[in-house]
């Protein structure tokens, strides 16, 4: 049973990607083996290893490994062959990881590394392989051990022997060359290799994604920024996963911070921190990650962040490696301990090399504060607004600062501003302070505190000739403040009832308490307390109390919007904006506003609106609402299509999460989006990965998963990366299936048939939209889904030459003609025509077209119907029946003069017809028209 189980979980690993799961099956493979004493299964499983081991970081294992296999093999090499794995690295391929990665830590000596290679040498002899893979690693090692010249001439030769089943492939040898022809100087040179290998589409193990962040300095310093941003995005989003990728991600710091793009490079910093005590013994990458990140922290500092924190530096583990600090550390302060780090690694590996190749290398990094390539990557930026308003000084100020809180409804510095300008005030400015500070602690549920209050305000009241107001307020308590208990809505219903006698403003008091009391109960009677704050608002105005009015029309906007009253809430809300300068009053009717417009499709405006409401916020510093009218700002620019605006405002907005210690899952999934339909998906595709690996983790709602993957697949094509895009959506399906949400399956089905059908394969997306068809019936609520999969899937089989296809098609245009859908009729009728002529059915597609194109400009799409006449000429041209093909065309013509791209290609279209009927110098003035054109 334990043989059968290893052979099953050998099978299994050499189909799997590296990873923790590979490793732990490997490891189960070691473990039986052992436990059955059978040394030939633990060798197989052992190879399995080393393999392992070397892709993922654990030096360690991968050196035990190697060196248990290679005695085991030396010992009787018929029970232990050299190849064990079909496909993989055998022991004599796995030699040439074993000098590099001893050259790699300054605790192995030269001798060590020279042994190994010589090993490796008589191993190769012996075994009648050449010295291509001996001398690949002879010069990785001279390079890792600073001895330049002496890889320069093992390079050279390299170059001239024959190459073998044991010599690096294409990729990693272009990788490796155009490294070190760059460490030396050689940009032009390097940059051709680098080309080759993109051009070419070469890949390995970690390539292309090492040979791109190798060439981003050089893209840089010869101009090609566009090369140099691509090739950022595509090497970090394939690296950004393997914890022994350190050096490539090191390249990327460098190439932040010398691009102005700290931000982002502190980014990865602080997401990569970990990966620097990963592998104790790749001192090399370590070196690399510290080196780069001094730069990149140096550049930070000198853009005037120092003092920004490092989020995870002061993780233990990192003590070791940064030395002991007290707290959180600052991008200033970690700089300073990153190069010390770095120092003392260099100088282990200068001593046992015995010259001073790391510390040119530090130096040479150095120098890089001297190369500025201003290159936009994405909006990042290092620190959010701080607000508008400085703290305040003075009584008056934290009264008004307390206040605008208050009104804003954002407690958490509210109350501590009431408290201090109630400590600080005298005379009315006292009881103001009071008021707002009792009002804060009844909203937080403190009543002690807030009966307290009151207690010092009553008597403060008439002591400065308020007798009126000191008496109501000892009457009704905290009922006039907020509290919404049963005594409360008792009090105060009894109090509106005889207030006649009252002076205006006291009236308006009551009923705006009476008010909130009854907003707050269940299913409150919109007509009666509309009333109620109408007759708050002539009391208010009738009793000179601005702060009063802004209250009663602050409710009566609200109540008119949630009645579907729009025009009466706008109109409400221009009084408001009009009546009050309190920011906090301000920013509510700004938001409000705003929700009312993105409702009626005016999204830019709404936007607009959000926006001010989030300057109100930002500048009395009331984080949570700042945060709130950000994200509505960024989704509503989202609505209005200005992708650009959405993800700067949400990525504000996740910053702001970040300082409120709030999720920032949903707002990190609409930046992804964003960025996405505005075209960034390279860094989409970046966020919206991270996002899915946490949704993963966190075992988040499948359908969840599915959206977040079915925005991450449209960022895969949009990248030109169909092949992702389509397992990428795949996976989307099973998880929106899962979750039951089958419209979204058949949507997410669809955009890949589209795909694949943009490739001429019609088969795999005709099938595909089979099943979106019948995901589109379980959903039978959406219809336009069920036309949009129904008129997809019969394009589709007739491409691929399915007649059923035109089955399809005469259910939409039976849907079409059922819903008076004349637009969608002429497409239909189009696109079964152009079916036709897909199944050879040329004489049928032609008089179909010709009925679409008549449907067209019935529907008022004149456009259309030309093109689809365009199509009938085609037709008629791929039957030889060129005379009428120019006829129609000639139609076109005149139907196109104000379309100059339509009146482009048909001219050109006209020039071939008349070319075949032997018109030359009709076909030269056609041509000539569209090449003017």
């Amino acid at each position: 049973m334990s043989v059968a189980r290893i052979t099953e979980l050998f099978s299994e690993i050499d189909t799997m990607a590296f990873g923790p799961e590979e490793r732990a099956r490997v490891d189960e493979a070691i473990a039986l083996a052992v436990e059955l004493g059978d040394e030939e299964l633990e060798y197989r499983a052992r190879i399995r290893l080393t393999a392992s081991a070397n892709q993922l970081g654990d030096t360690e294992a991968l050196l035990s490994s190697f060196a248990w296999c290679l005695a085991k093999h030396d010992a009787d090499p018929v029970r232990f062959p050299d190849d064990v794995v079909e496909g993989g690295a055998g022991l004599m391929w796995q030699f040439k990881w074993i000098a590099t990665t001893l050259a790699s830590s300054p605790i192995f000596g030269t001798d060590d590394i020279s042994g190994a290679l010589a090993d490796m040498e008589s191993h190769y002899r012996d075994a009648g392989i050449g010295q291509s893979g001996v001398l690949t690693s002879q010069f990785a090692t001279a390079w890792r051990l600073g001895q330049l010249d002496r890889a320069e001439e093992l390079r050279a030769q390299l170059a001239v022997t024959p190459r073998d089943d044991y010599s690096h492939c294409d990729a990693c040898v272009r990788s490796d060359a155009s490294g070190f022809l760059t460490e030396t100087g050689r940009d032009a040179e390097a940059i051709v290799l680098f080309d080759e290998l993109i051009e070419g589409g070469y890949s390995c193990g970690d390539e292309p994604e090492a040979a791109l962040s190798r060439a981003l300095l050089p893209y840089l310093r010869a101009g090609r920024l566009d090369d140099a941003r691509a090739a950022h995005f595509r090497s970090y989003n394939l690296a950004r996963d393997n914890a022994d990728n350190l050096s490539i991600i090191a390249n990327h710091f460098i190439f932040c911070a010398v691009t102005g793009n700290e931000a982002r490079g502190l980014a990865m910093l602080e997401r990569h921190l970990s990966w620097f005590v990963h592998d104790q013994l790749n001192a090399d990458g370590q070196f690399s990650g510290l080196v780069a990140a001094g730069v990149l922290l140096d550049a930070v500092t000198a853009a005037g962040f120092g003092e920004q924190v490092v989020r995870g530096a002061e993780n233990n583990e990192l003590t070791a490696l940064f030395g002991e600090h007290d707290g959180t550390w600052t991008a200033e302060e970690l700089a300073t301990a990153t190069w010390a780090a770095a120092r003392r690694i260099g100088d282990q590996f200068d001593e046992r090399a015995d010259n001073n190749y790391r510390a040119t290398r530090i130096q040479k990094a150095k120098n890089l504060a001297n190369e500025n390539y201003p290159l936009s990557l994405t909006s990042e930026t290092l620190a959010a607004p701080t607000p508008a308003d400085a703290e305040p000084t003075d009584a008056a100020g934290w009264l008004l600062r307390a206040e605008e809180l208050t009104a804003m409804g954002w407690l958490p510095t509210a109350l501590p501003a009431a408290r201090k300008a109630a400590e600080l005030a005298t005379g009315t400015e006292r009881t103001a302070a009071l008021s707002t500070l009792v009002a804060g602690l009844v909203a937080t549920g403190d009543l002690a505190a807030a009966e307290a209050a009151l207690a010092e305000r009553i008597p403060a009241l008439r002591e400065h000739g308020n007798e009126a107001q000191a008496s109501l307020e000892e009457l009704l308590g905290l009922s006039l403040f907020g509290r919404a208990e049963q005594d409360d809505f008792d009090k105060l219903s009894v109090a509106v009832g005889v207030s006649e006698e009252l002076a205006p403003a006291q009236i308006a008091d009551i009923e705006l308490s009476l008010l909130s009391v009854l907003l707050r109960g269940e299913e409150p009677d919109l007509e009666a307390v509309t009333k109620l704050a109408a007759s708050a608002l002539v009391h208010a105005e009738a009793g000179e109390m601005p702060l009063l009015r802004a209250h009663a029309l602050r409710y009566l906007s609200d109540l008119a919007a949630t009645a579907g009253d729009t025009d009466r809430a706008l109109a409400h809300l221009d009084d408001l904006l009009g009546a009050t300068s309190n920011r906090g009053v301000l920013a509510h009717a700004h938001a409000l506003r705003a929700r009312i417009l993105g409702s009626g499709g005016q999204f830019a405006a709404g936007a607009a609106s959000a926006d001010a409401a989030a300057e109100c916020a930002n500048a009395i510093d009331a984080a949570g609402p700042l945060h709130d009218t950000t994200i509505l700002a960024g989704r509503l620019y989202d609505e209005a299509e200005q992708f650009t605006d959405a993800a700067g405002r949400f990525r504000l907005g996740i910053r702001y999460a970040e300082r409120l210690e709030i999720e920032t899952v949903g707002a990190r999934y609409a930046l992804g989006r964003a960025l996405v339909r505005g075209g960034e998906s390279a860094e989409a595709i970046e966020l919206l990965l991270s996002l899915f690996e946490e949704e993963t983790a966190a075992e988040a709602a499948p359908g969840s998963r599915g959206e977040t993957l079915f925005w991450l697949g449209h960022g895969f094509a949009d990248s030109g990366e169909p092949g992702s895009a389509v397992g990428t959506w795949e996976t989307a399906t099973e998880l929106y299936l899962e979750s039951g949400d089958t419209q979204s399956a058949a949507r997410t089905l669809a955009d890949s048939a589209s795909l694949h059908a943009q490739h001429d394969d019609h088969e795999t997306a005709a099938t595909l939209l089979e099943n979106a068809v019948t995901h589109a019936r379980a959903t039978p609520d959406d219809l336009n889904l069920l036309v949009r999969v129904l008129h997809q899937s019969g394009r589709a089989q007739a491409e691929a030459g399915n007649a059923a296809g035109l089955e399809a098609l005469d259910e939409v245009l039976a849907l079409a003609a059922e819903h008076n859908a004349d637009w969608l009729h002429a497409d239909v009728t189009d696109s079964k025509a152009r079916a036709l002529a897909s199944l050879g059915k040329p004489k049928e597609s032609v008089a179909l077209a010709l009925t679409a194109a008549d449907e067209y400009r019935a529907a008022g799409d004149p456009v259309a119907g030309a093109n689809c006449e365009r199509f009938v000429a085609n037709v008629l041209a791929g039957e030889g029946r060129h005379d009428e093909a120019v006829a129609v065309l000639q139609s076109v013509m005149e139907q196109a003069a104000d379309h100059e791209r339509l009146r482009q290609i048909t001219a050109f279209d006209l020039a071939e017809s008349l070319d075949k009927l032997g018109r030359t110098s009709d076909a030269a003035a056609a041509r000539a028209i569209a090449e003017s054109a």
